[in-house]
């Protein structure tokens, strides 16, 4: 039996975990994760963020195998993809010299630092890979639609394997694959552009005057403790809050409305956002034959698996929805990926 800790490095979030495994199975021992947007620290402190991290999860045991993944190398702390890469990677070694660390790629290899050089860009955007890897081994068909708190990743696993031939998060968006909304952090204006609002319709402000975090808020979706993000206008995270800063969106305020219209509002908009994940989930599997089965497995997972991936699933007809919690646990399932990735690694090198 190895102890590996996984790590799945986001532009806003780091998360973390750390296993027991042995011969193909896995014990979690310890999950973390925490918000950290990348964008708005200076570079040291993320030196700093993973010192702590493994702290918490490792305590004072020096674990000598990590997998990696990355989607970091997006944040416009960097101004291009490379150079993040370079950095999050440097960062890894220099904090953990004696660690064995492993970076995944999107051929769904491992790398270790000196075998990265030319090829470093192949370790972009790679947290799907190892969840679709982990999900592929318990389950040897599905769809499987992972929401997290800013993306949606919807993957295609056929006979036990991932199906498609969209690696990067460009070609991702192109075919539906990755769909910029969460749980979390999406803008009002990425979801609609028009409410209802009095019986008319309204256009609404471009102004980043609420998140969808405040939307899951008020209908009761989410507690203020799973209100991670910051709030857009640094005010508390609560319903009252959530109230006021939704009725900006439409240029009015808490007194101008009633609560029962505010709430309206939200409802507006999270139907909107299911749509937008049912109408991508449309898009991928219009491509596959096995899909127009309604009985064909979906799993979902993530922050949003079960509010808006389910949700969106079952209004397209599916009926048999899986819950990656049932394997890793609700806490699991919300860092799934770095779970996977330290089983894949651990698979891999056949441990």
């Amino acid at each position: 039996m190895v102890k590996i800790i996984g790590w799945d490095i986001g532009g806003v979030n780091s998360k973390a975990a750390l296993i027991n495994y042995e011969k193909g199975k896995f014990k979690e021992i310890n999950l973390c994760s925490k918000y950290f947007p990348i964008f708005k620290h200076r570079r040291n402190e993320f030196f700093d963020e993973l010192r702590e991290i493994n702290t918490e999860i490792a305590k004072d045991e020096k674990i000598k195998i990590m997998a990696v993944t990355i989607t970091a190398e997006l944040s416009d702390a960097f101004f291009n993809k490379k150079e993040g890469l370079n950095f999050i990677i440097k960062c890894f070694n220099e904090c953990f010299p004696e660690t064995d660390i492993f970076f995944l790629n999107n051929k769904g290899n491992f790398l270790s630092y000196n075998e990265i050089s030319d090829k470093i860009l192949t370790l972009a955007a790679t947290n799907w890979i190892a969840t679709a890897y982990l999900v592929s081994k318990n389950i040897n068909n599905c769809l499987i639609i992972d929401i997290g708190s800013t993306t949606t990743d919807i993957i295609p696993i056929l006979n036990g394997k991932l199906s498609t031939a969209s690696l990067t998060d460009l070609d991702r968006l192109i075919s539906g694959e990755l769909v910029y909304t969460g749980l979390l952090r999406a803008t009002i204006p990425s979801i609609i552009h028009n409410l209802e609002i009095k019986g008319k319709k309204s256009r609404i402000s471009f102004e980043k005057f609420a998140l969808m975090a405040d939307i899951h808020l008020v209908l009761n979706h989410i507690s203020e403790q799973e209100y991670t993000c910051e709030t857009a206008d640094d005010r508390p995270k609560n319903y009252l809050n959530s109230l006021a800063r939704i009725s900006r969106v439409v240029c009015a305020d808490n007194e101008m409305l009633k609560e029962e219209e505010i709430l309206n509002l939200a409802k507006q908009l999270y139907e909107a956002q299911v749509k937008i994940i049912k109408d991508a989930i449309e898009q991928v599997i219009e491509k596959y034959q096995a899909f127009q089965d309604r009985n064909f497995p979906i799993v979902v997972l993530g922050l949003g698996g079960k509010i808006l991936g389910e949700i969106a699933a079952k209004r397209l007809g599916f009926i048999n929805i899986n819950y990656l919690s049932n394997i890793l646990g609700d806490e699991g399932s919300k860092v799934a990926p770095s779970v996977a990735v330290a089983f894949m690694l651990g698979d891999k090198m056949r441990l």
